[in-house]
């Protein structure tokens, strides 16, 4: 198994999971400041990246090398996503506004109405009818994350609860035996972490992480199980649960 990352070093490298001693097995280069997104098509043969230099980059895997770039002024890259079974990518950044990339061209497709604030996550559904980003805030005055329709483009619903700023957002896969409903997650430099029902608005669990600073990224698997990750206290395994009562709650599994 492969895993691929980005860096403040200007580049992204390709690397085998299990051996935390061996050398990179590829680098990319090309971007002339700190790469912030990165993700792989449906068939993992074409990596598309992001940076702050304004541009995004499109890398034959095999060959590890730029296939197409473009720059687009006061573009700086925050997060990017590939919407799945399709040639179009989401992108968000610190114009306030939310892209969608057409990969054949590497031309924006669409722009959804720019923000108020810098737009610092983005995640795709897996059925590719939404998207979902966050944005950054200040004592409760921004920090939502908002849903937005691919097909109608257009907002949807915004997710108001955090204090400070919302830096990360993923849909949660459908896990079996927890709640039917569709559901969201968002991550918070309130060093919380919300488990909303998407359809609704309403935020149905708020695990806290006290000392932690910063919450900066999320991941979820369809077994219930998420990760967060956070500036001061590293790395949280946590398993999404159904109580007696119905309702949810966060079981910490392991702390890295």
């Amino acid at each position: 198994e492969i895993v691929y990352s980005s860096s403040r070093d200007k580049t992204i490298k390709l690397w085998k999971i299990g051996d935390c001693h061996q050398d990179p097995i590829d680098t990319y280069e090309g971007h002339k400041l700190v790469v912030t997104g990165i993700d792989l098509n449906n068939d993992q043969t074409v990596l598309f990246s992001g940076s702050r230099d304004n541009s995004v980059r499109l890398w034959d895997v095999v060959t590890g090398q730029c296939i197409s770039h473009n720059e687009v002024t006061r573009n700086l890259v925050s997060c990017v996503k590939w919407i799945p079974q399709s040639h179009e990518v989401v992108q968000t950044g610190e114009d306030k506004m939310v892209k969608v990339w057409d990969t054949r061209t590497l031309t924006p497709a669409f722009t959804f109405p720019p923000k108020q604030y810098f737009q610092t996550c983005c995640d795709c559904s897996d059925d590719g009818k939404y998207i979902l980003t966050c944005n950054n805030g200040f004592n409760r005055s921004g920090c939502e994350a908002t849903l937005w329709d691919l097909r109608q483009k257009k907002q949807v619903y915004q997710y108001v609860g955090h204090t400070q700023t919302a830096s990360a957002c993923i849909f949660l896969p459908f896990t079996e035996g927890i709640a039917p409903h569709p559901l969201i997650a968002t991550a918070s430099h309130d060093s919380t972490l919300r488990i909303w029902k998407r359809e609704t608005k309403e935020c149905i669990l708020v695990e806290e992480f006290p000392g932690s600073g910063p919450l900066t990224s999320l991941t979820a698997w369809p077994n219930g199980g998420l990760c967060v990750s956070s500036f001061h206290v590293g790395i949280y395994k946590l398993n999404l649960q159904e109580k007696d009562d119905g309702k949810l709650t966060l079981k910490r599994m392991v702390h890295f």
